[in-house]
């Protein structure tokens, strides 16, 4: 007696899909030995996070097995495989392993991996290459897309960026068996230029931090947090006023808003805890995010990305037209990570420094800091050359 997955019909079953619970997957029948052998196939439909996608691609393979297997193909013949390595489209393929990437909880990285998926498409569409499959995309057409990247004037910082962020998502297809080679792994990472962001200088420091002490008190909160704290600007759009233990004298920042996903503590600097306790800061409630929407404190929407940058860059602005500031080149929000890094590291051993930026090397702290020209400790060191000298 013929079972569910062997049917003896005279008639042809088309192929048709089902959208299970568990996952979405197409029903057909091919002809073996006289017999209809029923097959069940995801063909990595599930792969596709856009339903309107995966929908239009279910209907692609209903249509190609439907037209091998609707002449009912001799007893034993091969069913055209359509699930094979390198075979998915190219944009089908980004689109999944982006999808799979931006599931991560941090804004940073959806926002970079959206961005490098759309730099991808759009050139894709550019060369009119939409139409290839994902193991067509070779190291050729990868040089070509770094290469149309330099040629819009792009930084050596900014191309490993690209890069980066490009091999990452090849390399997840590789991990789920999309492709066997990464494209981008020929691709050597250009030499790093010169930092153009500097620290403040302390004269630049008193003028500043005064205008925007009396103007913007928020700002005021974020800048000394960089300075003093060294948080990360992302970090510090996650913090929450119940982070702030000013008793204990410390800031507990959990694992969803760290950069590496491990919880930490810093250290309040007394310098700091002044601040703190101002009234605009200590009657907020504990459940509100420090720099919200609007600027302000929020419960529960941070500040935009670039808000608080804008604001500090109309200040400098500001400053410079009514030339208090004389210059204001390589100055920026973040410039106040450099300046406390340089300032800390006339202070702390480098051990120090390291744990208090929260780094994985000495190396990684001290690309913050900048040296003066001139090192007035050197210039008066109290060393013996000789006095027997013409």
């Amino acid at each position: 007696m013929a079972n569910e997955k062997n049917l003896l019909v005279a008639e042809y079953i088309p192929p048709r899909l089902v959208k299970a619970a568990q996952g979405w997957y197409v029903v057909y029948y091919h002809e073996v030995a006289g017999m209809w052998r029923r097959e069940r196939k995801t063909f990595n439909l599930n792969r596709i996070r856009d339903k309107r996608r995966r929908t239009e691609r279910a209907r692609e393979i209903i249509e190609q097995l439907d037209g091998a297997l609707s002449s009912r193909s001799a007893a034993g013949a091969a069913v055209p495989e359509l699930n094979v390595l390198g075979a998915t489209p190219l944009v089908e393929a980004i689109d999944f392993a982006v999808g799979i990437i931006c599931q991560s909880p941090k804004y940073e990285t959806r926002k970079s991996f959206k961005m490098i998926r759309k730099l991808l498409v759009d050139f894709l569409e550019k060369k009119k290459w939409t139409g290839l499959t994902v193991s067509q995309f070779d190291s050729k057409c990868a040089r070509a897309f770094m290469d149309d990247a330099m040629q819009r004037g792009i930084s050596n910082t900014t191309f490993n960026n690209y890069r980066g962020f490009a091999t990452i998502v090849f390399n997840k297809l590789i991990n789920r068996d999309y492709i066997a080679v990464n494209p981008f792994h020929k691709i050597e990472k250009l030499e790093g230029e010169e930092k153009k962001r500097r620290p403040f200088t302390p004269e630049e420091i008193r003028v500043v931090l005064a205008e925007i002490y009396q103007t913007d008190f928020w700002l005021f909160v974020l800048v000394l947090l960089h300075r003093l704290t060294l948080l990360r600007r992302t970090e510090c759009y996650r913090l929450r006023f119940s982070n702030f233990n000013l008793k204990e004298g410390y800031i507990f920042i959990p694992k969803t808003a760290t950069k590496n996903r491990k919880q930490g503590v810093v250290t309040i600097p007394d310098a700091l805890r002044h601040f703190l306790e101002d009234e605009r800061f200590a009657r907020q409630p504990g459940n509100f995010l420090l720099f919200g929407a609007g600027a302000l404190p929020h419960p529960s929407k941070s500040a935009g990305d670039s808000t608080f940058k804008e604001r500090h860059r109309q200040v400098l602005l500001r400053l410079k037209k009514e030339k208090r500031l004389a210059d204001i080149t390589g100055l920026s929000l973040y410039s106040w990570k450099d300046t406390g890094m340089t300032e800390f590291a006339k202070i702390l051993r480098p051990v120090e420094l390291r744990d208090h930026a929260r780094h994985a090397s000495i190396d990684q702290s001290l690309g913050y800091y900048h040296a003066e020209k001139v090192n007035q400790n050197v210039k008066v060191a109290n060393i013996v050359v000789g006095t027997d000298y013409p």
